[in-house]
């Protein structure tokens, strides 16, 4: 890009002319005029002749301290924002001595929760607009009637209304007041500086934001009472822990994850060398350091510190220049940035104090709207800028003379350049191949599975393949290439005709086995009756690879350079962390006659990097990695980030992948659970992702004002005071303190003869800052709790975050893997009882839980069908029972329970996913783009249309109405009603009655009621027993006082219980008159008989 620049100005002297830079600009904006009015004849070689060429000026691209002499506003002061113009919100803080610029509620709805908030923020309500945009025309109304006389010595110029300072030279240029956007933020510094002030205010480093004189504005300003200063009797002050500072642990498991980390080859330098463990500390980092932190490590370091509320809106301020640095940016995408950013900042003010908010922390609320209007900021930031600034300091020979060094070596690298380009055979460095270039492609091949685009590196080993290698490697290029396609489903269908009854599972296992030798007969066959004009290469891959190749220690492909994993422990970059996106055929059990066929990620690490070498010298690279799929060894935490256990691959028989399918990722060790990895993935630096995606009209989508529509958020209280964390007096007098005891120390270590107590006396400065130390920190706690005593109701609800603590691990879903894994041999027997119910004690845990499993799988119980009773019985629920009894062996009758068990536990998931993951205050789009984990987007998708619709919210009602008539909750557990029942049975020796069972159900360990209206209804019961108003069994007086219930239905007895099974089947009129008729019917017969008997005689 350096040689499109144009060195067209060099203002000479020791110091910069400030805002007399117009004077200098005059020439340039005369050929500027010109070109624009004029044109200049310019030469068109494509169409081999002239042309007149005009030509404009879009923007301008500086850092932010020369956007004020370029635009001739002041980017100091009160009114430093350019973008926000006279509407710059900005306060002064007396004792910081600076201005902040806070105020980004104004660029929420006007409905957000937040513009009320006046507790978290300054203490006051925000009713403001977000600013206007700041036209050319409007400037010009401005500073009309306004002169401004050029000259250091000037001191005569009137004062210019807000932060004016001059008319910028530009606006003579005839179309520059119609310019959209003129002077372009830069994105570079901004993130760099940003990145600086939170690294700098997290880690408590020297230019922290939070100090002493910060403390002191926060109780000028009369907010957040829990962070002012505390003066004790002697006049000490002391200040509380902030809940953004890390403890020492913390800090050392940041810093110990920068420092480990590696990184691929030119990713980014090698950030470590400014990381130091102990003590925990960043210095000296680059510019392009602090934008590979803010892009993609920032967040990878506080995943295991700080707390949520802390850790989410630093997470989410990375994730907006990550989406902003993109190469393809999308419109919509760049709306939703613009109200996110906004959003953030909004929770970056309720946690850091208002000196954090200088105006580089502000200024990214309109990097996304200047994105917009100009697009990727790749070409509007200062990084090429300061490169080439670089090139041109390095012609610099005589010191003293850099005015005439710069223009010397400018004009002798134009005309090299300008040679070059007519020397097309002549390897210059306009035409030079870069570094990671894959490659000359060899043409003469027919085969796309032959085409090789990549290069190998150094490090070429000749080898033998064993037949297990050699078969494996062979069978993965027929499987992928493309010629080879026909004959896979000619080889699957001839397997499904020979045996019709075999299952998908063992037809794909003979495929897999049997493939590779019927497809070289195939071939070979062919080859005899000439059939389908069989090619050399073709007839080649069928004859197999030879047993001799060749295997490498790196290579380069689509512009990445990959090492194994034996080169990259040697090294400081990592290079063998691979990716791919495969069809996987899943299946549920053996007997699945369903299987899904879908996209599964593979997260793997590079082994070994093989060519195989065919007939004709025909070359196949492939990469043989150790690969972790879906499952237990893959999982994502709470901020989004995807975890690999990489000390247990899987034990798959396809290792290897073709060489030109494989993507690059690096990994990150998880500092708390070892063997686990976050994956971070990588793009080649010329590769831009043009997918296509929605169209919006671009006139609308450029003219449109920034979209500060509702963003859903968890408005919860902040807890400004840190639990765990000393207290403590400055940031130095740690530092100082910290050096102190290490000179302690050592003094102690080289005195080994002496006591450490004798060492003590000696060590008096040490000795008084420890001591002076622990009665500081003794008389804070006295202090604190002094004035936590005063001021209770303000203090008290915003003290308790706990930072030492280790957070205990969130349980995942239940999978059940053992179960799944059972056989026919080893599957476990559950007993039932006489109305169909499990009382298996030692297996019913397990068998519920299995249950579920079957609950949450949307191939089986798919959530979007609105009712259980309408999941088709064949094949969903016929697949489920069949799969239930191929894992236990459970007696016959007992398909209701199963099913009706199941039903429940279905009902249960989607109630759960309904208060978890929808809302109904947010719009559609909102809640679809809410998918939770392990459901099914489509279902999902009905799911959240259905509870947003007029039937789905009647329904809602409706279930809210029956649950209010349900008054009394049960105290039983995970038990159940049928175990209790029978543990009552054999405590008592009968069955228990209904008022039993109530009271033993319904009442806590102690015997007391769960509730005032248990407890009423019990002593109703007792009463009833104690007067003989009942019968005998205890039913009627359970009836008496709770009802009959629900028709058909029987209580206290538990799921998939009738009344029928207990009572016995009440027959109807008509059935009971027809039965008296055949008795009688029959008695009538009975008694003829037994006449005719009386009437035979007896013999004698």
């Amino acid at each position: 890009m350096q040689e499109y620049f144009f060195l067209s100005l060099l203002i000479p002297g020791p110091t910069m002319p400030g805002n007399n830079l117009d004077v200098y600009l005059e020439p340039l904006i005369e050929e500027l005029k010109l070109l624009w009015e004029v044109g200049v004849n310019t030469y068109d070689a494509s169409m081999n002749r002239n042309f007149n060429m005009r030509a404009a000026l879009l923007w301008t691209i500086s850092d932010f301290p020369a956007l004020a002499n370029l635009s001739g506003w002041s980017t100091k002061g009160e009114f430093a924002c350019p973008s926000c113009h006279k509407d710059t919100c900005s306060r002064w803080l007396r004792y910081s001595g600076k201005h902040c610029y806070m105020g980004h509620r104004r660029f929420l709805a006007s409905d957000h929760p937040f513009r009320k908030d006046k507790r978290s923020f300054n203490g006051f309500e925000e009713h403001d607009k977000a600013p206007s945009q700041l036209s050319g025309d409007m400037v010009l109304r401005e500073l009309d009637g306004h002169t401004h006389t050029f000259g250091r010595l000037n001191n005569d110029n009137r004062k210019l209304p807000y932060n004016w300072k001059k008319r910028s030279i530009f606006f003579e240029l005839p179309y520059w007041k119609g310019n959209i956007l003129r002077h372009n933020l830069d994105v570079m510094h901004i993130e760099s500086n940003v990145c600086e002030s939170v690294l700098a205010t997290i880690l408590g480093l020297d230019k922290s934001k939070d100090h002493a004189k910060a403390r002191d504005d926060l109780q000028e300003m009369g907010i957040r009472p829990e962070l002012h200063p505390i003066v004790d009797e002697s006049g000490k002050r002391y200040y509380p822990p902030p809940c953004f500072l890390m403890n020492r642990a913390e800090k050392e498991i940041f810093c110990g994850v920068l420092k480990q980390i590696k990184v691929p080859d030119g990713y980014s330098s090698n950030i470590s060398k400014c990381i130091s463990k102990k003590p925990p500390k960043i210095f000296g980092l680059k510019s392009h350091d602090n934008h590979i932190l803010m892009q993609q490590l920032f967040p990878l370091a506080l995943r295991r510190v700080l707390t949520k509320q802390v850790r989410a809106p630093l997470i989410d301020l990375c994730n907006f220049f990550r989406g902003l640095c993109s190469k393809v940016l999308h419109a919509r995408e760049l709306i939703q940035l613009e109200r996110r950013i906004a959003l953030t900042l909004c929770h970056l003010e309720r946690i850091f104090p208002p000196s954090f908010f200088d105006i580089m922390v502000h200024l990214p609320i309109h990097l996304a709207t200047e994105a917009r209007l100009a697009g990727p900021v790749q070409y509007r930031w200062m990084y090429p800028v300061e490169r080439y600034l670089s090139t041109l300091k390095a012609y610099v020979r005589n010191q003293s003379r850099p005015e005439g060094s710069i223009p010397e070596g400018y004009l002798a690298e134009e005309c090299v350049v300008f040679c070059a380009r007519y020397l097309d055979d002549v390897e210059t460095r306009s035409n030079r191949a870069t570094r990671n270039h894959d490659g000359n492609i060899d043409t003469r091949v027919e085969l796309p599975i032959f085409v090789n685009p990549g290069r190998h590196l150094r490090g070429v080993n000749i080898v033998n393949w064993d037949v297990d290698t050699m078969k494996r490697a062979h069978q993965y290029v027929l499987f992928n290439c493309e010629i080879v396609q026909p004959f896979l489903s000619e080889h699957r269908e001839m397997i499904r005709n020979q045996n019709p009854r075999l299952r998908i599972r063992d037809i794909e296992r003979i495929h897999n086995e049997t493939f590779v030798s019927w497809f070289a007969n195939q071939v070979q066959n062919m080859d005899f009756v000439n059939e389908r004009g069989i090619s050399d290469e073709l007839r080649s891959l069928a004859q197999g690879p030879n047993f001799i190749g060749k295997r490498y220690k790196g290579f380069i492909i689509n512009g990445i350079r990959f090492h194994v994993k034996e080169i990259g422990q040697r090294r400081k970059t990592q290079n063998s962390g691979v990716v791919v996106i495969a069809k996987t055929t899943s299946y549920s059990s053996a007997n699945d006659r369903n299987p899904v066929i879908g996209d599964v990620t593979y997260y793997g690490v590079l082994k070994e990097i093989v060519e195989l070498e065919y007939f004709l010298s025909r070359k196949v690279v492939l990469f043989k990695c150790d690969w972790v799929g879906q499952g237990r060894m893959q999982r994502q935490d709470e901020n989004g980030f995807t975890l690999v256990d990489l000390s247990r691959p899987m034990n798959t028989g396809e290792p290897f992948i073709l060489a030109s399918q494989a993507q690059q990722v690096f990994y990150a060790e998880d500092p708390i659970d070892k063997g686990w990895h976050v994956v971070i993935k990588t793009a080649p630096r010329d590769c831009f992702d043009m997918d296509r995606r929605e169209e919006i009209y671009v006139e609308d989508y450029l003219l449109s004002e920034t979209c500060t529509g509702d963003i859903s958020d968890d408005n919860e209280e902040i807890r400004w005071v840190r639990e765990g964390v000393h207290q403590f007096v400055h940031p130095l007098f740690l530092v100082w303190f910290e050096r102190q005891l290490l000179i302690f120390l050592k003094m102690v270590k080289t005195r080994g003869g002496k006591s450490i107590r004798q060492s003590t006396r000696k060590s008096t400065a040490c000795d008084s800052a420890q001591a002076s130390h622990e009665r500081a920190h003794n008389d804070t706690q006295v202090l604190t709790q002094q004035s936590a005593h005063v001021t209770q109701s303000s203090i008290e609800p915003n003290i308790g975050i706990s930072g030492g603590r280790k957070k205990r691990k969130a349980r995942g879903p239940t999978l059940m893997p053992k179960v799944w894994g059972q056989t026919e041999e080893t599957r476990k027997r559950i007993s039932f009882n006489k109305f169909g119910q499990p009382n298996d004690k030692e297996h019913m845990s397990t068998f519920a839980h299995f249950l579920g499993t079957l609950a949450r799988n949307g191939k089986y119980a798919p959530l979007n069908v609105l009712r259980w009773d309408k999941v088709p019985e064949k094949p969903n629920k016929e697949q489920m029972l069949q799969i239930v009894k191929d894992k236990f062996e459970i007696p016959l009758g007992c398909e209701d329970y199963i099913l009706q068990s199941i039903g429940k536990k279905w009902r249960n998931l989607k109630t759960t996913l309904k208060a978890k993951y929808f809302d109904s205050k947010l719009s559609l789009d909102e809640n679809l783009r809410n998918v939770p984990n392990r459901v099914n987007e489509s279902h999902w998708n009905d799911l959240v249309k259905h509870w947003l619709s007029k039937e789905g919210i009647e329904a809602s009602k409706k279930n809210k109405e029956s649950r209010s008539h349900q008054p009394y909750t049960h105290r039983t557990g995970q038990r159940g009603f049928s175990i209790i029942r029978e543990m009552e049975h054999e405590k008592l020796g009968h069955e228990p009655t209904l008022s039993h069972m109530f009271m033993t159900c319904y009442s806590k360990k102690d015997g007391t009621p769960a509730n005032a209206l248990v407890g009423e209804k019990i002593e109703q019961m007792k009463m009833l027993h104690a007067s003989g108003a009942s019968s005998d069994n205890g039913n009627d007086a359970y009836y008496k006082v709770i009802g009959n219930g629900k028709y058909g239905r029987v209580n206290l007895y538990g799921l998939g219980v009738k009344a029928a099974d207990v009572n016995g089947t009440v027959p109807s009129r008509k059935a009971s008159h027809h039965a008296a008729l055949q008795l009688q019917a029959r008695n009538e017969e009975l008694q003829k008989e037994l006449n005719e008997l009386r009437s035979i005689p007896l013999h004698q």
